[in-house]
């Protein structure tokens, strides 16, 4: 009976999944344009912190954040 719940539990996602495929793949379509634009912005991103991390600049980053305070 384990078992059973631990499989249902584990595929009935997976089947939703299977049943949303064409709703899904109208938005993946629409997300696929701003994928170059999330690409940039998140490799510039690494290498702005791998330049303070070989600058051993780190903590300057820690001081300004908390100005950035998003509430959450």
């Amino acid at each position: 009976m384990l078992l059973l719940v631990y499989s249902m539990g584990l595929g009935i996602p997976f089947l939703f999944i299977a049943l949303g495929i064409d709703r899904a793949s109208g938005l993946l379509h629409q997300a696929r344009r701003l994928m170059r634009v999330a690409t940039i912005a998140s490799g510039l991103f690494l290498v702005a912190l791998g330049a303070l991390l070989f600058s051993n600049r780190m903590g300057w980053l820690s001081q300004w954040l908390p100005l950035f305070d998003l509430g959450i």
